[in-house]
This record gives structure tokens, C-alpha cells and sequence, in this order.
């Protein structure tokens, strides 16, 4: 496998602290390091980068932070040692998973997990599937530009037989402390009416903070058909962050729900509004009937939100 470069992009790398093999030297400002641990790089001075172990929902790395693969054990505050961008980690049981299947940075600081957390960010594959010599390739930098934090797998519950404005079940929850100024939210939706009763009306609105934050699409209470779609996208700039940050968002959607081909869109944008950031902020797409009927459904098929 070719040699990679380590990161050189919003950072500053001593290169003399880059060998011939690739590797980048490092100072561990937290915990102990294993080798294959992945381990974000926080700070760099003129002797080596700062990394600490990584997390999926620490707020210094999950969304913009640059991520290593640690070659060695480092010891803990102060020890030092080498990272690389890539790792080849063997001996393991890969024997449920599928060759090429995505392995995420870990909820557990420093770990690997092929199940997808909260917060996704990809760092590898499995290369071989077996249960006692499977084999993951370790390369976050690979993985950084296209990831997605996340894309619902599922349909959502129906929404049904109520008057009362809900989320449907299919959220997506920013975690405290991890949005940052100039941070970007990109937002894709999509639902259909499963049944309607009469002339009975549907609206749905797509939230950022809940049902008591901002509606940042708001679509028209229509006499809707079996069937019809609703969808829209939206994207968020955070412009500051805190207590009492604040972001400003436009986007599109279907402002009339329709047959699919004949939705027609509409433009919206938010102006400046505040946003806690030290607070989780969930992201949802309410739907609201105007009569309470049995037949009146609708769900969410899909849901798609990109922190860069």
C-alpha cells in the first residue's frame, strides 16, 4: 500500500517530527494509548501535534476534528510516541461481518465499533472476514470528507388518529458542546401519506430544537391524497456558539404535498435566531392532521443530517 501523507491542512506539523515511514510524532495529553487506538489531534507545538484518545460524541473532534491511528502504546500525560493515517489491525473475529462493511470510531474513547453510534464518523473496513484472523484497515482521513451523521435506515412509526403536532420517531440529536462557529447542517427529508380521511389537512414542518425550537421549513395545511410525498432540505450556518449562540438557514420543500412528480417547491430562510449549543439539539419533522380519523396516516421515510 502507498505511503499517505499525514494531515498538513489546518494544522501545524514540525516536519521535522514526519519520518521517512510516514509516521508523525505525537505528545498524549490524556489517557493511556494502545496501539490502533484512534486518537484526535487537539494541539501542536514546535516539538510535536497534542492528541488525546478520540471519542464519537467529545465536542473537540465528532464534528471537525482530524483523527490518527496511534502505531504504538503511548503512555498517559506526557508520554510520547508515534501516529500514522492509516493501521492494519489483525486478529479479530470479523466472522458476522461482510468484507468492505464501514467500522466507526466508538462511543468508548480511542475504540473501533461496525456498529454505527450516535454520532457517525467512518475510520475503516473490514479487509478480511474471519473469525479468528479478520483483519479492519484503520484510515479516518479516507472516510472524513463523506460521511454522514446520520441516515435513518427505516421508516418512521405512522403518525395517525391525532390533533396533537408530533415529531415522527425518526430524530437525529446534536450533542452538547459539538457545534461550532461556522459549523454547517445539512437536512434532507422525505414522508408520504399512507391514508387521509375526507378533506381532513396535513402540515409538516422540519425543527431544529424540537417542537419548541425553530421551524425551519414550514409547509401549507393541505387536503392531502394517498400517497402524496413531502420532502425538503434545508441547510444551517452556526454563527456563534454558547448559551446564547446563534445560526442563521434557508432551504426548500414541497410546500403543498403531492403526487410524486408534481410537488412543486418553495424557498424559505431563517434570519439570524439563537441556539443553545451547550444543549443537545434535536432535529425532527413534526406532522400535525386537523382532524383526529383513524385513516388519517403519514410517515417519514427517510432523514438524512451532515454536521461539517
Amino acid at each position: 500500500m502507498p505511503r499517505t501523507p499525514v494531515y498538513k491542512s489546518d494544522l501545524i506539523i514540525p516536519p521535522s517530527n514526519i519520518d521517512n515511514l510516514g509516521r508523525v510524532e505525537v505528545k498524549n495529553i490524556g489517557a493511556k494509548i494502545s496501539a490502533g487506538d484512534i486518537v484526535a489531534v487537539v494541539a501542536a507545538d514546535s516539538s510535536a501535534l497534542h492528541v488525546k484518545l478520540a471519542d464519537a460524541n467529545a465536542g473537540d473532534i465528532s464534528q471537525t476534528g482530524k483523527l490518527l491511528v496511534a502505531l504504538q502504546t503511548i503512555a498517559a500525560t506526557d508520554g510520547r510516541g508515534y501516529c500514522a493515517n492509516w493501521y492494519k489491525e489483525t486478529g479479530l473475529n470479523t466472522s458476522a461481518l461482510s468484507v468492505g462493511a464501514p467500522i466507526y470510531l466508538s462511543d468508548t474513547a480511542g475504540a473501533r465499533t461496525s456498529a454505527a453510534p450516535a454520532v457517525r464518523r467512518q475510520v475503516g473496513i473490514v479487509t478480511v472476514s474471519h473469525a479468528s484472523t479478520g483483519e479492519y484497515l484503520l484510515w479516518p482521513a479516507q472516510y472524513e470528507a463523506r460521511r454522514a451523521d446520520h441516515a435513518s435506515i427505516a421508516a418512521s412509526s405512522e403518525h395517525e388518529n391525532t390533533t396533537t403536532e408530533a415529531l415522527f420517531d425518526t430524530t437525529y440529536t446534536i450533542p452538547a458542546n459539538t457545534l461550532k462557529v461556522g459549523s454547517v447542517i445539512k437536512i434532507k427529508y422525505m414522508g408520504m401519506v399512507v391514508d387521509n380521511n375526507s378533506t381532513d389537512t396535513l402540515t409538516i414542518k422540519l425543527y431544529l430544537g424540537g417542537l419548541s425550537g425553530t421551524a425551519l421549513l414550514t409547509g401549507t395545511a393541505t387536503d392531502v391524497a394517498d400517497n402524496d410525498i413531502f420532502c425538503g432540505e434545508a441547510t444551517v450556518v452556526v454563527r456563534t456558539i454558547g448559551g446564547s449562540g446563534t445560526f442563521v438557514a434557508y432551504g426548500t420543500l414541497a410546500d403543498v404535498p403531492a403526487a410524486s412528480g408534481t410537488a412543486a417547491p418553495k424557498y424559505e430562510a431563517v434570519a439570524s435566531t439563537a441556539i443553545d449549543t451547550t444543549a443537545a439539539q434535536v432535529i425532527g419533522v413534526g406532522a400535525d392532521w386537523s382532524v383526529a380519523h383513524a385513516d388519517n396516516e403519514c410517515r417519514l421515510e427517510m432523514l438524512v443530517v451532515e454536521i461539517l
